[in-house]
């Protein structure tokens, strides 16, 4: 008990205090090495003020206070909270320097003060330190450990051992493979690629539970043989392993949908943290009823033998996903790489840039109303009217570059890649001499392709950098299986599996969407290399895509709004069209602007408006040699007119000359959808932002993946 107390005054006192710190900030408590640091500076500053206060009172009083006294845990609290104060206070960034100054000093005073008093303290610690010296070589080697045998030591750890090989299983195997195997269109890599990683991911966290367990264990051990303290903490373990397991596989089916938009967290979880909490007072219940029957040791079993089921259960699971999923398949998907991102042809250019979720009327307000974009769009017709046919990136790219719809008769990898190689743009392209080039993340091409992509690569010449990889698994993690009230530390908004990209030889860089990359490597590359060959270019962006984290010159910022990103979109299309007129390029090019889908600027609380708001992006047209002012153009356009328009371009027709046959009025086809949720036909014959005017059609189109 002696020894137990020593430990609460000298380690578990600090933690309170960082505990008390995090809470106030609205930090998790979870460990990590910026914890561990913070940890450990607290630590460090509360013995030596806990020691001031002790001499202090062996001044007035008289009496020596030893680590194992009441008053030494009185001072040590008390020395936690002026360390709370000081840190939440904000004098901790202010006066650091005076503050670890000030700690050097109090240090040195308490030598001081223990020369003074050598007899007293000294000896003290003397004693203690030969009596803990002595127990160490004598009681804890020799004793508990030798004498407790490696069986028995190795029973007592297994308990624990198979509630961290279940929760790991279920967060690190389980989880992720379950998400590709639901979700594999959405990731660049297949299952081949995934696994290894993955079981390196899997291993690492494994690995840091065992040691924390085994420590945790042998403390125990050094202070009692019974180990009381480790087995209520395997035991909270597995409650809190179940706890996990009811929120991630039972309670998670009202998760936000992750778009990117900053997600409203108080708008969910109320029913789900009232079922968790009523599970939790279960479990400590059946608990505290299990180990006054069966004794902890009995109790344990039972819990390592719950946690054992549970992973076979999974399993189960799993396999039947992934065999119905054909997680298994092997995949050969395009990759972009920067290649050609710096080139140009002296001959004749084809220019597609593509700004991520922007709407139409905001891009325009944006644009007019700053005097940096005014003048930007001249020789361009803006078609502020125009429909987009999907309300998501990855149906809307492969329909704006093929023409080509999906109706879900096939798999969404087996339409885009028929889609691509059946282009009817790209055949046009091909046959009028032009070298293909796209720069995307939104393009699934599987297998064979009948035109060339000059900047492709296969995913097998990718190698996965794994810290990157890990960062992305844990986020997704903890976005799964933490409660409601602390998922929003999960960093959601940010998951993005193709920063874990590596060129295996490192000659070639892969191609992100991200717009602060996209918009340096336009700025560090100013000349444009010349080359005599006709070229086209489809550069994607991540545009106005929700986190708004951006201002308008691409400067990282908190709580920025969508107007601040659209400005930041707006900033690197104008960096990439004066470096056009720069390298003499601009007027033998046909330049589209435009954006894959807009978004819903006004906040509905009814979905299906929400969906249909986000049909109306941007679309402005330059063709070659094309000169005037900015024309704004009345013209009802659909993207299924797109086809047709890129056809006229090409055969060098001007902005000025299309949609000719194009009546107001007339009837226009949008596709809306989530996830697995039937694809819902609309048609409407108003203007593309009158919401109410859409009217379904009556056809669904149900998911076949």
């Amino acid at each position: 008990m002696v020894e137990f107390i020593i430990f609460i005054n000298l380690f578990f006192v600090p933690m309170l205090a960082l505990y008390m710190i995090y809470q106030r900030k609205g930090k998790p408590l979870i460990f990590n090495v910026e914890m561990l640091l913070q940890y450990c500076i607290i630590a460090a500053c509360n013995i030596p003020f806990t020691e001031v206060f002790t001499l202090i009172f062996k001044k007035i009083s008289g009496n020596v206070i030893p680590l194992d006294s009441g008053y030494y845990t009185l001072f040590a609290l008390f020395s936690a909270v002026l360390l709370y104060k000081y840190y939440v206070s904000g004098l901790y960034e202010k006066y650091s320097a005076m503050f670890f100054a000030m700690c050097g000093k109090l240090c040195t005073f308490g030598i001081k003060q223990y020369a003074r008093y050598r007899k007293a303290c000294f000896s003290f610690y003397k004693e203690q330190s030969a009596y803990y010296s002595a127990y160490l070589k004598k009681s804890l080697w020799r004793e508990k450990i030798a004498g407790r045998g490696i069986k028995r030591i190795i029973k007592e750890l297994l308990p624990a051992y198979f509630v961290l090989l279940a929760a790991c299983f279920m967060m690190f195997i389980y989880e992720p493979i379950l998400l590709y195997s639901t979700n594999k269109n959405d990731f660049w890599f297949d299952f081949g690629i995934m696994i290894t990683p993955l079981l390196g991911v899997f291993a690492f966290f494994l690995l840091i539970g065992i040691a924390a367990m085994s420590v945790i264990y042998f403390i125990n051990l050094f202070f009692s043989g019974r180990l009381i303290v480790y087995k209520i903490m395997t035991l909270a373990f597995f409650i809190s392993f179940f706890l996990l397991y009811l929120q991630g596989n039972f309670l998670s089916g009202k998760l936000p949908t992750l778009t990117g938009e900053k997600i409203i967290w108080g708008n969910y979880g109320k029913t789900e943290n009232v079922i968790l909490i009523t599970a939790l007072i279960i479990l400590v219940i059946a608990a505290i009823i299990l180990v006054r029957k069966v004794k902890l040791d009995r109790t344990l079993f039972h819990a390592s033998a719950g946690a054992s089921l549970v992973s076979f259960i999974l399993i189960v699971a799993l396999i039947s996903t992934m065999m119905k999923n054909d997680a298994f398949i092997n995949k050969d998907t395009f990759s972009a790489t920067t290649k050609n991102f710096n080139d140009i042809s002296s001959n004749k250019n084809f220019l597609i840039f593509l700004v991520d979720t922007v709407d139409s009327k905001a891009f325009y307000d944006v644009m007019s109303q700053d005097e940096d974009f005014k003048e930007m769009f001249e020789d361009f017709t803006y078609y502020p009217d125009t429909l987009s046919v999907y309300p998501y990136t990855f149906y809307s790219v492969p329909q704006i570059l093929s023409g080509i719809l999906y109706y879900r008769k096939t798999t969404y990898l087996d339409y885009s890649s028929s889609a691509y190689n059946s282009s009817s743009f790209f055949r046009n392209l091909k046959k009028n001499q032009y070298a293909i080039n796209l720069y995307s993340h939104a393009i699934n091409w599987s297998g064979s392709r009948n035109f060339n992509i000059e900047n492709a690569t296969s995913i097998r010449d990718i190698k996965v950098n794994f810290n990157n990889f890990k960062k992305q698994v844990w986020r997704y993690v903890r976005f799964k299986y933490l409660p409601y009230g602390y998922k929003q530390y999960s960093h959601i908004e940010a998951m993005d599996f193709n920063l874990c990209k590596i060129n295996r030889e490192k000659k070639i860089e892969y191609y992100s969407v991200d717009n602060k990359i996209v918009y340096d490597l336009i700025l560090k590359n100013p000349t444009l290399t010349k080359r005599n060959q006709n070229l086209f270019q489809f550069v994607h962006i991540f545009g106005a895509h929700p986190l708004f984290d951006m201002d308008k010159f691409l400067v990282r910022i908190v709580n920025g709004t969508y107007e601040n990103k659209v400005a930041a979109s707006l900033t690197i299309i104008k960096a990439y069209l004066q470096r056009l007129k720069a390298n003499n390029a601009y007027d033998n090019s046909v330049i589209v602007i435009m954006a894959d889908h807009g978004i819903s600027v006004i906040k509905y609380n009814d979905t299906e408006k929400s969906r249909l708001a986000r049909l109306n992006p941007p679309l402005l047209i330059k063709g070659f040699k094309e000169k005037h002012n900015m024309i704004v153009s009345d013209y009802p356009v659909s993207y299924m007119d797109l086809q047709q328009v890129f056809s006229d371009l090409i055969n060098g027709r001007k902005s000025t000359e299309l949609f000719a046959d194009t009546l107001c009025g007339r009837e226009r086809t949008v596709f809306l959808y989530e996830n697995a949720l039937p694809i819902i036909e609309y048609t409407t014959t108003g203007k593309a932002w009158e919401i109410e005017k859409f009217t379904p059609t009556g056809n669904e189109y149900i998911s076949k993946e």
